[in-house]
């Protein structure tokens, strides 16, 4: 269960989903938020994403879920 889930792992850093299809990133978004109880980022692409790794201000994400197919920047690209 998502409370059994918060208990276990401490909750420092929000979780990054990474897609280019946004109907998909917000359901994602929300069902982490709200199942899971998690905090959620979100990037529309690679590029995007990589802000969350070179942004001091932002607290780094302890999880992404990122697509592998997307424009500008694709997932490989972003992993690499």
């Amino acid at each position: 269960s998502g409370r059994r889930a918060s208990r276990l792992c401490p909750v420092s850093s929000p979780v990054l989903v990474v897609d280019d299809n946004e109907d998909f990133r917000t359901l994602l978004a929300t069902w982490i938020e709200e199942d899971l109880r998690r905090p959620v980022s979100v990037a529309c692409d690679g590029q995007d994403a990589m802000r969350f790794f070179t942004d001091d201000e932002r607290a780094r994400p302890e999880l992404v879920l990122l697509d592998l197919e997307m424009p500008i920047m694709d997932g490989r690209a972003f992993h690499a």
